[in-house]
């Protein structure tokens, strides 16, 4: 779930309002239908999120992927299968502190 500071501090403990993946995808499916974006992206999901965004059109899917980190072949694979671009990020291992880079 995407998490936003709330105003004043208020809602959650750690100040960030909660938005369940449905009702993101809901607003970035009106955006799209009103011209204002042109492709959906989602970032740092698991498989299940994934399948449960598939009906909203993903274009991309953006996870943390390196040479050190493959964790996410099964989300790859899907990606893949269902012709969405796949956006790796740290792909050289850059988040893992403590290793060469």
């Amino acid at each position: 779930m995407w998490s936003t500071p709330t105003p004043g501090g208020r809602g959650p403990s750690d100040g960030a309002m909660r938005v369940d993946l449905d009702s993101q995808l809901a607003e970035m499916i009106a955006l799209r239908a009103e011209g204002k974006i042109g492709g959906i992206g989602i970032s740092s999901v698991n498989v299940a999120q994934f399948r449960q965004a598939l009906p909203a059109g993903i274009a991309c899917v953006q996870n943390a992927y390196s040479l050190l980190d493959r964790a996410d072949e099964l989300l790859l694979d899907l990606c893949r299968e269902h012709d969405i671009a796949w956006v790796p990020y740290f792909p050289l291992g850059s988040a893992f502190a403590g290793q060469r880079k």
